[in-house]
């Protein structure tokens, strides 16, 4: 009737969150390119996510590329408090010479918007890694490098143990954009300190 009708719907980016029935995945397929990196392997990834519930959805997902393999699957939860999520990945790497691992990573996550004050606050991500896991960037540069596990060099490249990283964003009035905060804390397994 000509009309019109306007509302705010409060935007977060929530831990893996969908609506009941609904599935999302995404498929892609391509080269891996790093210019400190000589290799170029073909890369493939997948995920899929379902919406069970309002309160629950699924997701899993995998990588693959010649020597590394890794697969996840996890699980997100709409709460009063706000979104958590939960995932753990397994990866196995070939490194070459025999140097053959395997590991485990497990994420948590929580997520919150305060739309009365358009604020979303990312309040904690924190993921713990066994010292046989490596991504697949780490992976990719282990290789290149031909690193002897024995070698100190190799403790440079090595995975992260624990990350936790806080992050928060703040809408301004219109026209003024938005002010974010971000704060990252992670160690090492095979060398001392953290960043």
């Amino acid at each position: 009737d000509g009309s019109e009708h306007a509302f705010t719907v409060a935007y977060a980016a929530t831990a893996e969150l969908l609506r009941p029935g609904v599935t999302r995945y995404n498929l892609m397929a391509g080269q891996y390119r790093n210019r400190a990196v000589h290799d170029k392997p073909s890369v493939f990834m997948g995920t899929v996510r379902h919406g069970f519930s309002n309160l629950v959805t699924g997701y899993t997902g995998l990588i693959g590329a010649e020597g590394y393999q890794a697969v996840a699957a996890g699980l997100g939860f709409n709460t009063r408090l706000g979104a958590l999520a939960m995932d753990l990945t397994h990866a196995r790497t070939e490194l070459g010479r025999g140097a053959d691992h395997q590991g485990q990573s497990v994420r948590l996550s929580y997520s919150k918007i305060l739309p009365v004050i358009r604020t979303n606050v990312t309040l904690a991500t924190y993921r713990y890694s066994s010292s046989g896991y490596y991504d697949a960037n780490e992976a990719f540069i282990l290789r290149d490098r031909g690193l002897d596990v024995r070698s100190s060099q190799y403790a440079d490249y090595t995975g992260r143990r624990n990350r936790m990283q806080i992050s928060a964003s703040q809408s301004l009035p219109d026209g003024w954009g938005s002010f974010s905060l971000n704060a990252t804390r992670q160690d090492y397994w095979r060398r001392r300190g953290t960043d």
